[in-house]
């Protein structure tokens, strides 16, 4: 790939040992990330991926909170430095965890040189309620969200699950999600 981006935005397939996910005290298995797609090791993404990002750039990352440590050693691996929690993401629905009952969802953000400019939008909010849907699913508020804050820049989304508009995207299963358009559609109307 020779194109560069300002923007990128990923949700790894974060490895979690081949752990399935457990629903009440019955522990029916409710499916892990592996019975979804292929799964890969912090180690595995550094060292087989190369992120077509520009000398300034952002980097957007989900993680779980479990993954934290490994979302860091992540970016940093791909060149970037760790800047903030840009998203926390409110499922609206509960998972299992071994401390607390698991509901939220991190979306970090890192930077590449300096941060793209021009800059659009700075007041957008870091809390998002909206309950989860499939498994792996992201809000498509979260990118609109950053279309807003960098309305200018080129944009690319890695192991991408849906095809977005105006956004370059690439993942083994870009069709499983279909990108919600109904909102913006209303708006155009009015």
């Amino acid at each position: 790939m020779n194109k560069t981006y300002e923007i990128v935005y990923a949700d790894p397939p974060w490895d979690y040992n081949g752990q399935s996910q457990h629903s009440g005290s019955a522990g029916v298995d409710t499916g892990g990330a592996a019975t979804h797609y292929p799964t890969m090791t912090v180690q595995q993404m550094i060292d087989r991926i190369s992120v077509p990002s520009a000398d300034n750039c952002l980097l957007y990352m989900w993680t779980s909170s479990p993954h934290l440590p490994q979302a860091i050693q992540l970016g940093n691996g791909w060149g970037f430095d760790y800047a903030t929690v840009a998203f926390v993401w409110h499922k609206g629905k509960t998972n299992p965890g071994f401390y607390t009952m698991s509901q939220c969802e991190l979306c970090l953000v890192f930077k590449k040189g300096k941060i793209p400019s021009p800059r659009g939008s700075r007041n957008q909010r870091q809390f998002l309620e909206e309950t989860r849907q499939q498994h792996s699913r992201k809000p498509d508020e979260i990118r609109k969200r950053i279309e807003r804050m960098h309305p200018q820049q080129t944009k690319y989304e890695m192991f991408a699950r849906q095809v977005t508009p105006g956004w370059d995207c690439e993942g083994n299963q870009t069709n499983t999600f279909e990108y919600n358009t109904v909102f913006d559609t209303l708006f155009d109307t009015l």
